[in-house]
């Protein structure tokens, strides 16, 4: 069974924040039936199964031959790709295609049932729950549709909860955090809690708040769904160049082709394969 990203976002908070007794609301995204259309275009592209030839950025992450499947139904049939550092990759295609599975298994929110997962080399893909927790905290960072801040924090302290749960005091990791407002457009709103806050500044804090630990890779799933046009391009325009400053691999899935276009390629997953590559120009 499947589960959208906002629910699996309040699975790792809930996992993970036990004890302050937060629990998070969630939801399903239908994705638009348009995005069907560009299977085509994309399968008439690069075959190149998402090998990235980038001899001035190291593969950070990489993930080879992986297999998953839900009961009988497979919904990833042998992905290979990798992602470099400081670029962005975008990852789009119809309902079912697999593509958040994808994601959940490069993130370490689940388990591939074949095929290997290096992060700087290192296997990953047989971690235990400890271990992909600590993973999750340390070397990625999480930005979905819903942003997941918790509402009864001020923003400053949503986004140094992540170094506060890596051990750093309250106030190193609120000085830490401080840092990241200014450049994100929300110097001031250090004291406003989410229900304060705009959509678009809220998810704003959702990115700082992912940003604030320098992770290795930064997945966004779906980060601009609920919402507006104008709000979408600006908070893709940070997402992209905050991660791009910091040196993180940005991978993003989308049904927006809209927001595809902020990323260096993007990538098209049909019945859970990779069946295309379009390289931004």
């Amino acid at each position: 069974m499947w589960t959208a990203p906002d629910q699996v976002m309040s699975e790792i908070i809930v996992t993970t924040l036990t004890e302050l007794g937060v629990r998070s609301s969630s939801g399903r995204t239908e994705l638009s039936p348009k995005i069907v259309r560009w299977a085509d275009v994309f399968a008439r592209g690069s075959r190149e199964g998402g090998i990235m030839n980038n001899a001035q950025a190291p593969a950070v992450l990489s993930v080879h031959a992986l297999g998953k499947s839900y009961g009988d139904v497979p919904v990833l049939r042998g992905v290979s790709l990798e992602v470099c550092a400081g670029t962005a990759t975008a990852i789009m295609g119809p309902s079912g295609s697999g593509k958040s599975t994808l994601l959940h298994c490069m993130s370490g929110i689940v388990k591939p049932d074949s095929g290997a997962i290096l992060l700087s080399g290192r296997h990953i893909e047989n971690l235990g729950e400890n271990d992909r927790s600590r993973l999750r905290r340390e070397s990625y960072g999480f930005v979905f549709q819903s942003g997941q801040l918790l509402p009864e924090l001020p923003a400053i302290e949503n986004v140094a909860l992540p170094l506060v749960l890596n051990g750093l005091s309250i106030a190193e990791a609120k000085r830490t955090a401080h840092g990241f407002f200014a450049p994100l457009g929300l110097d001031g709103l250090q004291d406003r809690r989410p229900g304060q806050m705009s959509g678009g500044q809220s998810q704003r804090v959702a990115i700082a708040r992912a940003l604030v630990t320098k992770p290795a890779v930064l997945f966004a799933d779906e980060p601009t769904g609920a919402l507006d046009a104008q709000t979408s391009w600006e908070v893709m325009r940070v997402l992209r160049d905050s991660a791009q400053q910091i040196g993180s691999a940005l991978v993003v899935v989308t049904h927006d082709a809209e927001v595809a276009r902020w990323c260096d390629r993007t990538m098209m997953m049909q019945a859970g394969s990779l069946v295309g590559t379009q390289v931004a120009v």
